[in-house]
């Protein structure tokens, strides 16, 4: 997690799903907190069920990560996160 002026968040954009409306309904101070989140394919896709709202999934059982590859491949990842951290 990293830490950046809520007025930048803008300059992100090309790293999340979400409008930048979304985003910043969510800031109410100066600063924002950025996950940076490794992302795999799964072999078999989970559905999870609606959560009434609530912004995370519940699964209903372990979700097995055999056999799993990362989206992006180690440089590509590296890469983005030294963009997003701005080195």
């Amino acid at each position: 997690m990293i830490e950046k002026s809520s007025h930048r968040i803008g300059t992100l954009k090309k790293y999340h799903i979400w409008t930048n409306e979304h985003v910043k309904s969510y800031l109410n101070k100066s600063k924002a907190y950025i996950w940076i989140l490794r992302v795999y394919k799964l072999e078999t896709p989970v559905m999870s069920r609606t959560n009434g709202g609530v912004k995370y999934a519940n699964l209903l059982k372990p979700v097995s990560l055999e056999g799993s590859k990362p989206v992006l491949n180690d440089s590509e990842f590296s890469k983005t996160v030294a963009e997003i951290m701005g080195k």
